[in-house]
Protein backbone atom coordinates (compact mmCIF):
# COMPACT_ATOMS: atom_id res chain seq x y z
CA UNK A 1 0.00 0.00 0.00
CA UNK A 2 2.74 2.34 0.90
CA UNK A 3 4.02 2.25 -2.91
CA UNK A 4 1.07 2.46 -4.64
CA UNK A 5 0.57 5.98 -2.42
CA UNK A 6 4.28 6.76 -3.34
CA UNK A 7 3.60 6.23 -6.83
CA UNK A 8 0.47 8.43 -7.01
CA UNK A 9 2.54 10.99 -5.06
CA UNK A 10 0.09 11.05 -1.88
CA UNK A 11 1.47 13.35 0.66
CA UNK A 12 0.58 11.51 3.74
CA UNK A 13 1.04 12.20 7.24
CA UNK A 14 -0.16 9.28 9.33
CA UNK A 15 -1.32 5.54 8.37
CA UNK A 16 -3.78 4.69 11.06
CA UNK A 17 -5.49 1.45 11.66
CA UNK A 18 -9.00 1.65 13.42
CA UNK A 19 -11.61 -0.67 14.96
CA UNK A 20 -14.41 1.62 16.06
CA UNK A 21 -17.82 -0.11 16.92
CA UNK A 22 -20.47 -0.77 19.32
CA UNK A 23 -19.67 -2.79 22.73
CA UNK A 24 -20.64 -6.76 21.46
CA UNK A 25 -20.84 -6.51 17.50
CA UNK A 26 -17.52 -7.09 15.79
CA UNK A 27 -16.69 -4.00 13.34
CA UNK A 28 -14.82 -4.12 10.71
CA UNK A 29 -11.12 -2.67 10.14
CA UNK A 30 -10.30 0.68 8.70
CA UNK A 31 -7.32 1.91 7.72
CA UNK A 32 -7.41 5.78 8.00
CA UNK A 33 -4.92 7.45 5.89
CA UNK A 34 -3.89 11.01 6.59
CA UNK A 35 -3.27 13.32 4.07
CA UNK A 36 -1.65 16.79 3.73
CA UNK A 37 -5.00 19.52 3.39
CA UNK A 38 -5.73 20.17 0.14
CA UNK A 39 -3.16 17.89 -1.68
CA UNK A 40 -5.51 15.18 -3.00
CA UNK A 41 -8.49 15.72 -5.06
CA UNK A 42 -11.78 14.25 -4.12
CA UNK A 43 -11.72 11.93 -7.64
CA UNK A 44 -8.24 10.79 -6.81
CA UNK A 45 -9.13 10.15 -3.30
CA UNK A 46 -11.63 7.95 -3.98
CA UNK A 47 -10.04 6.34 -6.49
CA UNK A 48 -6.75 5.75 -4.04
CA UNK A 49 -8.83 4.55 -1.66
CA UNK A 50 -10.69 1.76 -3.60
CA UNK A 51 -7.41 0.71 -5.08
CA UNK A 52 -5.87 0.41 -1.66
CA UNK A 53 -9.19 -1.69 -0.30
CA UNK A 54 -8.09 -3.93 -3.46
CA UNK A 55 -4.58 -4.37 -2.27
CA UNK A 56 -5.87 -6.42 0.78
CA UNK A 57 -9.32 -8.48 -1.26
CA UNK A 58 -5.89 -9.29 -3.39
CA UNK A 59 -4.95 -10.80 0.08
CA UNK A 60 -8.45 -12.45 0.92
CA UNK A 61 -9.23 -9.89 3.65
CA UNK A 62 -12.67 -8.56 2.79
CA UNK A 63 -13.34 -7.10 5.93
CA UNK A 64 -11.20 -4.43 5.62
CA UNK A 65 -12.36 -0.64 4.64
CA UNK A 66 -9.78 2.40 3.86
CA UNK A 67 -10.50 6.39 4.19
CA UNK A 68 -8.68 8.84 3.99
CA UNK A 69 -8.70 12.28 5.78
CA UNK A 70 -7.08 15.67 5.36
CA UNK A 71 -5.15 16.28 8.07
CA UNK A 72 -3.45 19.95 8.86
CA UNK A 73 -0.82 20.41 11.17
CA UNK A 74 0.15 23.30 13.35
CA UNK A 75 2.66 23.40 15.63
CA UNK A 76 2.25 23.52 19.52
CA UNK A 77 4.62 26.07 20.30
CA UNK A 78 7.09 28.63 19.22
CA UNK A 79 9.83 26.63 16.97
CA UNK A 80 12.33 29.02 18.16
CA UNK A 81 12.35 27.36 21.68
CA UNK A 82 11.97 24.23 23.22
CA UNK A 83 8.40 22.77 24.03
Amino acid sequence: MDGYLLEKQVQCTIITPLRIGIGGQLPPHLISVGVNHRTLPAELGIEVAVHCRSIFLQSNIDDMHVNNLWIEVHPLCDTSYQC
